[in-house]
């Protein structure tokens, strides 16, 4: 039976660790002062090295050969064989995840720290995916790692060091680790390949090293699925066949489209790789990590900081994408990318949300700011002017003569904006203020005339305050209170409620320029319009069972 690469090439020592130096400097010097601590605490992403970092650890402090300030174990020992053969009996790789219960700890971890090492010169715990430890398991635990036995070293290994109690992450040197870059990475991969005999062509290390997103043994699981293609050298098409699709020119090319809102070739591209079997979920995670290194770089991050896990070439070219996009823009463009890719996994068309994605982005309706450095719109549209400081909305229904006092409004309120920065540069006292003009009072009659349109725009915001309103009609104008008849008692109930009242009268408003109250009002039976009959089945079945609606 095979072995996996990851698992035939893993590091035995310090040195061949990739990346983690700020850890693995740091546990060097403990051991060559011989100060190891009883309790570790490793936190980091998955195939970043958190156990491997524990084994080298453990078989350090068990070396019979390393010598007074050194660190690295000799891999020869008698100690150092057991524990890389994982058949040491004094060194316990415990998997949280499967032992939760308190019972176990209590049983394996804590009875079994109590009795002497068999024949190392200490016994070590590593236990994997701590954070799944029942709360009762941490207080079983807590007690024995504050106060362990001088032969005994606790390493706790987790990928969400969030979950763990406060009292145990105290008790413990930390250390997080971080994801591997990608030019470390591809240098992990070609010592791999050159130790299997194989040979691939420009860009595959690289291609894998991208796809790893920071973990080593997922770019060894990788490479291992590549070299089985069989070709010497592999070039970087066939091993595509393996790689998810991340073509980084792709997702660069893709992301170009956006800043200058060309949609059709968007549109295109997403068609293409959804024709060509592409998985849109996976190239559309890839492009929201881009534009997110693209809002962290506009918002100030550090290069160094930002790009670990991009070669030179990405980092330049994430540079030079940056100019081309404002921060508001990057914000608007996210968010609504994301908010659509959520649905890939439930749509039945698979492309579909891309595309909603790409109009929307594209052709945005209410952007609060520029998405691009340098802004232009696909579909030039003249942009009004503004000519007074009031500006009043026009209806192409409004009757001439509120126009013109809307008009006249308007101009009388410029006159005095002007009368009143004259007097401040003078000195001069503040003239009287001026009282607005009143639009026109609305008319019964012009209220019937519009009613329709009324019942328009209320259907776009609420169909269920719309399918009552359309079976009432104005009844009176008193003022500017507008009377409607309803025939049944829910009918005023629910017109009534705030927020529907208030939908009617901002529409109202909106139609007529003017603020308008209405009054609900229920018509006798014996006096009822005719429009009340539409629903006189309803009502006969309310009358003769007793009923109530509610809704």
């Amino acid at each position: 039976m095979s072995i996996s690469l990851y698992r035939k090439h893993r590091p035995q020592k310090f040195g061949d660790i990739s990346g983690q130096r700020h850890i693995i400097t740091t546990l060097q010097h403990q051991l060559e002062m011989d100060r190891v601590a009883h309790a570790y605490l490793f936190a980091g992403p998955r195939g970043t090295g958190k156990t491997t970092t524990s084994r080298i650890l453990a078989k350090a402090v068990n070396c019979t050969r390393r010598v007074t300030k050194t660190f690295e174990p000799c891999n020869e020992c008698l100690a150092c064989v057991s524990i890389t053969n994982g058949n040491a009996l004094d060194v316990l790789e415990i998997d949280a995840a499967s032992h939760t219960g308190v019972d176990h700890v209590r049983e394996h971890i804590i009875s079994s720290s109590l009795v002497t090492p068999t024949c190392l010169r200490r016994k070590v715990f590593i236990i994997d995916e701590v954070h799944m430890l029942s709360p009762q398991a941490f207080n079983a635990l807590l007690k024995t790692l504050e106060e362990p036995p001088g032969n005994v070293l606790f390493i706790l290994a987790t990928t969400e060091v969030g979950k763990l109690p406060a009292t145990i992450v105290s008790r413990c040197q930390r250390f997080d680790f971080k994801k591997i870059s990608a030019a470390d990475i591809a240098e992990r991969l070609a010592h791999v390949v050159a130790s299997e005999g194989h040979r691939v062509g420009d860009g595959v290390l690289e291609a894998i090293a991208a796809n790893a997103d920071g973990s080593v043994r997922d770019a060894e699981s990788m490479l291992e699925q590549v070299l089985t293609l069989g070709d010497d050298p592999i070039t970087l098409d066939q091993a595509k066949l393996v790689i998810p699709y991340t073509d980084l020119a792709a997702v660069l090319e893709f992301v170009g489209y956006l800043a200058n809102r060309q949609a059709v070739p968007a549109l295109e591209q997403v068609n293409r790789m959804s024709a060509d079997g592409v998985d849109l979920l996976h190239f559309a995670g890839k492009v929201t990590g881009w534009l997110r290194q693209l809002l962290l770089l506009k918002s100030g991050t550090r290069l160094p900081d930002l790009s670990a896990a991009l070669t030179p070439a990405q980092s330049e070219q994430l540079v030079n994408t940056a100019e081309r996009f404002t921060i508001p823009g990057l914000v608007n463009v996210l968010t609504r990318w994301i908010a659509r890719t959520i649905e890939l996994k439930f749509t039945e068309i698979p492309q579909l949300p891309l595309e909603l994605a790409v109009v929307e982005i594209c052709f945005p309706h209410n952007s609060s700011g520029s998405f691009t450095s340098t802004e232009t719109s696909p579909v030039p549209a003249p942009i009004p002017k503004a000519k007074d400081e009031t500006t009043v909305r026009k209806s192409p229904k409004l009757p001439k003569a509120a126009e013109a006092a809307a008009e006249k409004a308007a101009v009388s309120n410029r006159d005095i904006l002007a009368e009143k920065s004259s007097a401040g540069k003078k000195g001069e006292p503040k003239p009287a203020a001026v009282p607005p003009v009143k639009l026109p009072a609305v008319s019964f009659e012009q209220v019937r005339e519009r009613w329709e349109e009324l019942l328009a725009q209320v259907k776009t915001k609420n169909f269920s305050l719309f399918s009552i309103l359309r079976v009432t009609q104005p009844m009176e104008m008193a003022g500017d209170v507008l009377r409607i008849s309803v025939a049944y008692d829910f009918h005023v109930q629910r017109v009534a409620e705030p927020k529907n009242r208030r939908m009617v009268e901002q529409a109202l408003e909106e139609i007529f320029l003017t603020p308008l109250r209405i009054e609900v009002v229920v018509m006798e039976n014996a006096s009822r319009p005719e429009y009340a009959h539409e629903d006189n089945a309803l009502q006969s079945l309310l009358e003769n069972f007793g009923g109530k609606l509610l809704e």
